[in-house]
């Protein structure tokens, strides 16, 4: 985890300075939103190498794809509750994706580009992906 500080205080640099732009801060914040989005980026950047900007863009596609995982729909919801309680029905129904498929095609591709493009370009982050 320490060699993930140096990603995080960059993102809370990010953070600071969106903090300290007067536009935003007369208006109002939304401080759930605001955690959530540094989060992200905090995410994004020490796991998979990725400036996903979420604090800077307000639609964010790698934010829509992980708020797709962590507010799933009623139909996803039912499968996590019958996995959970009645695990022998899962089998029979033949449940078992519980994220979306674009959403799992979506970060399979990023993860697979990053990838790529670290070993092309013999790029070395200090980051989940590298370890």
């Amino acid at each position: 985890m320490r060699f993930n500080f140096p990603i995080i205080e960059s993102v809370c640099g990010k953070l600071i300075q969106l903090l300290t732009d007067p536009k935003i801060c007369n208006g109002g914040i939304d401080t759930k939103q605001l955690c959530q989005k540094y989060t992200m980026d905090v995410v994004a950047n020490c796991v998979m190498g990725l400036e996903a900007n979420s604090l800077s863009s307000s639609d964010s596609v790698f934010m829509t794809n992980i708020t797709k995982i962590i507010l799933p729909n009623i139909i996803t919801n039912v499968k996590i509750n019958l996995a959970f309680f009645i695990p022998p029905l899962t089998n029979i129904l033949n449940v078992s994706r519980f994220i979306p498929e674009d959403v799992g095609n979506y970060f399979k591709t990023i993860v697979a580009k990053t990838i790529e493009y670290r070993i092309k370009n013999k790029v070395e982050r200090k980051d989940f992906l590298n370890i």
